[in-house]
Parts: structure tokens; sequence; C-alpha cells
């Protein structure tokens, strides 16, 4: 009894849920990027979500939770290609006040996979990620795309 009593003392405080929003994401675009490393007009459809966990606590510490799931396809009048855009971007005070963006995940053809790291206060790039795709990736979506 004695011990349930101790650890009933212990017992952290429970922090407030974050708040959530989902975002449906269905979009239908002409890809400015793709269109001009084929050179030939690339449409781009994006389907799926992005939830948006919010979180109030003293400032300092994870602010907003983003995670995306969207289905993207790359069209052209010859070919289309499908692929996932998936990862968790991340907002947080750090301790010294720094407001730190954080990019993990396979962001795209055309992007990179791991992670980006900006200041958001100065746009600084605090960590670069380490498998940049974009060049390799744009080649391979003209050839695919019939270019």
């Amino acid at each position: 009894m004695a011990a349930g009593g101790i650890l009933a003392g212990a017992t952290p405080a429970l922090a407030a849920p974050p708040t959530i929003e989902v975002i449906d994401v269905d979009a239908v675009f002409v890809d400015e990027v793709a269109s001009a490393a084929c050179g030939f007009e690339v449409v781009q459809t994006a389907t799926g979500t992005v939830r948006i966990r919010t979180f109030e606590d003293d400032g300092t510490a994870v602010q907003e939770v983003r995670s995306v799931s969207i289905t993207r396809t790359l069209s052209s009048p010859t070919g289309s290609i499908r692929f996932r855009d998936v990862g968790v971007d991340k907002i947080q005070v750090q301790p010294d006040g720094t407001v730190v963006l954080l990019v993990a995940g396979n962001v795209a053809p055309g992007g990179f996979s791991g992670a980006l790291k900006i200041d958001l206060t100065t746009g600084e790039v605090i960590l670069e990620p380490q498998r940049d795709r974009r060049e390799r990736d744009l080649e391979r979506i003209c050839a695919a795309l019939g270019g």
C-alpha cells in the first residue's frame, strides 16, 4: 500500500492534448520545375492528407508536427509515373529561443530523402539532406514521360 502511495504521488501532470487538423489534398496543376527540365508540359496530380498537430506549452518544445502522406502522379501526353511523398515536418523552439523547422522523410522525386533543418528566424539551413536527388530524379522523370 505504501508503494501505491509513492507511485501516485510521483505521477507527472498530463499535458493538454494537441489540437489536430487534417487537410485533404486534392490538386491538379502544371509542374513548372518538371516542365522546364523536360521541355514539355508535365501535369501533377496530388491526393492525400496532411495531419497537423499543434501543441500548447511554455514555448520551449515542439510546437507543431505535420505528417504528410500524399500520392503524386506526373503526366505528359505520352506517359505517367506515380510516387509517394511521405514524412514528418516538425517546428520546434530551441532552448535559446531559435525556431527550427525539421523536414524528414522521402520528399517526392526531384527532392530529397533524409532530413533538412532550417532556422525559421534567419532562413539559414542548419542541416542539409544527405541524399539530394533533384538532378537525377528529374532526368528519370523526363525519360519516363517521353522526353
